[in-house]
């Protein structure tokens, strides 16, 4: 970890929901919740705690920006080595952020009984993983082909159709609200990154379709409310009435997207951390106030420890590419 802890950090109110402070895990809160569900294997909810505890240290491992360099059309072919940074850096504290705030609005909503709550906040929090998982290559790639190279990612960084950079600001100003034809990007629609990702994790459209159907007034969303204590009354079938205490396996989806959001977000952030780390080592950002305030990773001495977490001295450091096996980081992390 970089730094102690910061008053941003400390600000975050999803933080202390997501760690429990009544000497309860998640795991042990959810279980018997999802016992009594109508249908459906109950998920790994081991998979669940471990998501949350790599979540958290993540968010926790570098100290958080305090402002953006904010780049409007208007000014987007003016890039430089600092506002390149602090987009990539930005961005992976939004995200994280995000994911801790829809994750933590949506088990809490879970574990009150708020069925529809929690499926809106967890349908959020899919969307925003499957956006992250949809451009994260994208992103990527082209930076794949300069990495290593002082010369040329000193060149990027000053690009002004860098793709690298034109996906990431595309995707973070992308809007329906404003006017395009002031430049700025629209919105793409999220149905279509599905028909994407459902190719390669085709249980994500079936999840997805379940959250919107209760999100929606849609027969899921009515579900809610009831739960499956069938009785006959003059003959004819009947449900009961039950808000709060609703049997729906809509509760099961709710539980399986986010540990596939947690899946989706943390490796994307650390990307974003590594790519912002390659630029600020190879322009000589070294750490001073500037970068404090922006939360870039500033170069290091030789004999510190890189910036880009790889946990290797800066003098011995090839800052080699994130690694993330999820199963193997969110099953350790459970135990801890």
């Amino acid at each position: 970890m970089d730094e102690p802890r910061d008053a941003i950090f400390e600000s975050i109110p999803s933080i202390e929901i997501l760690r429990r402070r009544d000497d309860y895990r998640w795991n042990h809160v959810l279980e018997p919740i999802l016992e009594d569900t109508n249908g459906g294997a109950l998920p790994d909810l081991g998979l669940l705690e471990g998501g949350i505890r790599v979540l958290l240290s993540e968010l926790e491992r570098y100290r958080l920006p305090e402002y953006l360099v904010y780049v409007n059309p208007e000014n987007r072919l003016e890039v430089g080595p600092l506002s390149f940074t602090s987009a990539l850096v930005g961005h992976r504290a939004e995200r994280l952020v995000q994911a801790c705030e829809l994750g933590a609005n949506a088990l809490n909503s879970l574990e009150t009984g708020s069925l529809q709550v929690s499926a809106v906040s967890s349908r959020a929090l899919l969307e925003l993983a499957i956006v992250c998982w949809d451009i994260h290559q994208k992103l990527m790639d082209p930076w794949r082909t300069v990495h290593g190279k002082i010369s040329r990612v000193r060149a990027e960084t000053r690009a002004s159709e860098s793709i690298t950079f034109r996906v990431l600001w595309e995707t973070r100003m992308g809007t329906r609200f404003y006017d395009p034809g002031e430049g700025w990007p629209q919105a793409m629609n999220i149905a279509t990154r599905i028909s994407r990702i459902g190719r390669l994790l085709p249980e994500v459209p079936h999840i997805y379709d379940l959250l919107c159907d209760a999100t929606h007034p849609n027969m899921e969303s009515h579900a809610t409310l009831w739960r499956t204590d069938r009785r006959l009354i003059g003959g004819l079938d009947a449900l009961r009435f039950a808000p709060g205490q609703s049997n729906s396996p809509v509760r099961l989806a709710v539980v399986e997207s986010i540990i596939l959001s947690f899946r989706l977000i943390i490796p994307f952030a650390r990307d974003l951390w590594w790519i912002a780390a390659d630029i600020t080592n190879c322009c000589d950002m070294t750490v001073n106030a500037q970068t404090r305030t922006l939360g870039l990773p500033g170069r290091t001495g030789r004999n510190q420890l890189c910036s880009c977490g790889a946990g290797e001295l800066t003098r011995e450091c090839s800052h080699p590419e994130p690694h993330f096996d999820f199963m193997a980081e969110f099953t350790s992390s459970r135990e801890c």
